[in-house]
């Protein structure tokens, strides 16, 4: 104990050597080789870890064995300690400076050992990049077959449906005929009123729901790709003046506040939007207040984000989540609808990597958020 304690206090004493120059008979020739050598094989251990360390460790976090990784890197710096330490002390004897150096190699050495051997049998495991490349040409190919079968079945589905809701439109209008041949002949009882009435409204409703189809296979197949030059502002002034006696019979507030009103979009689709969310609000405004409704546009990172605010009747946006999307979902059934048009609407964003938001509140009204995709 008492010569570990003298060995450490003394550690960086050299009196007690002398110089390895004067050690043996060492030729000027035989000594620098061993300096040079030793300082060369120095300067390769410190420089191969630092290289590995920034271009591979610092950049890939997702390094396989990344311990053992840098426990090999701690190595080969301690290989290179032991070899500047041999040349120094041609000038230097530190020896016992030299003999710590050794130590802690020593355990380092046995540590990547035992790390090595842990991590072995799991390296042996991983494939190599061709079985990897081979295994993703497989899967490539699977999704690619699949992603086939799909597009056939969806086009097939759609076909079925609009061949469905163009077959049945004969029937239809022959019903159509009969009842109304019903309404000519039929005596005036309240009875035989009220059963024609019920199959008028059956009959408009089949209507209804086979031009909401068509729609749906439209807004599909035709996504609105050509784009052009839009000013926002009249797009909305368009709307209003189409659609002048639904906004007076409502006693529409409209404000717009629009900081981006020229864009390069669809104008037959960007128009479908608009209308669509502007008549949303005015079908579900709130009977007890006045309907106000605002229209605002903003440049984002994205491209242009369009809303329309109201303080209509709203819904539980937070429970009822991405329903509101659904075909044929209505939240209130107080007035007409078919359930169809934000399913379109998103749909004909969304084709155009575009989206559609909705964030509302029971009774504080309904924010619909256009988020156009929009190349700079």
């Amino acid at each position: 104990m008492e010569q570990a304690w003298e060995f450490f206090e003394n550690l960086f004493t050299t009196s007690l050597w002398p110089k390895r120059w004067a050690c043996g008979k060492w030729t000027d020739f035989h000594g620098w080789l061993y300096i040079f050598s030793s300082i060369a094989i120095w300067l390769a251990y410190f420089s191969i870890p630092v290289l590995l360390y920034r271009m591979l460790v610092k950049r890939r976090s997702d390094l396989p064995f990344a311990r053992v990784f840098l426990l090999f890197i701690l190595f080969i710096f301690a290989c290179g300690t032991t070899h500047f330490l041999d040349a120094l002390m041609f000038y230097v004897p530190v020896y016992r400076v030299s003999a710590v150096s050794l130590f802690a190699t020593a355990i380092i050495s046995w540590a990547a050992f035992f790390g090595l051997r842990k991590v072995l049998p799991k390296a042996l495991t991983m494939k190599t990049p061709q079985q990897y490349q081979v295994i993703i040409d497989s899967q490539t190919t699977e999704l690619r077959s699949q992603y086939d079968q799909l597009k056939d079945l969806n086009e097939d589905l759609d076909s079925f449906v609009y061949a469905a809701s163009h077959d049945l439109k004969s029937p239809v209008s022959n019903l159509e005929g009969l009842v109304t041949l019903m309404k000519q002949k039929a005596d005036t009882g309240n009875v035989q009123k009220e059963l024609i009435k019920h199959m008028d409204a059956s009959i408009d409703s089949m209507k209804s729901t086979l031009v909401n189809l068509s729609e749906v296979i439209k807004s599909q197949k035709t996504p609105f790709e050509t784009d052009e030059e839009i000013d926002l502002d009249k797009v909305i002034d368009s709307i209003l003046m189409e659609n002048k006696i639904m906004f007076d019979d409502a006693n529409v507030e409209l404000e717009k506040n629009l900081e981006v009103k020229t864009f390069k979009w669809s104008r037959v689709g960007i128009k479908s939007v608009i209308y669509n969310l502007l008549s949303n609000s005015v079908k579900y405004k709130d009977p007890e207040r006045p309907l106000r409704i605002t229209v605002s546009s903003e440049k984002k990172d994205y491209g242009v984000e369009i809303r329309v605010i109201d303080n209509g009747l709203g819904f539980d946006s937070e429970s009822r989540g991405e329903k509101v999307f659904e075909l044929f979902t209505r939240f209130h059934d107080h007035v007409e609808g078919s359930g169809i048009g934000l399913y379109m609407i998103r749909n004909l964003l969304r084709k155009k990597g575009s989206n559609l938001m909705y964030k509302s509140e029971v009774g504080k009204g309904t924010t619909a958020i256009v988020k156009l995709n929009i190349e700079p």
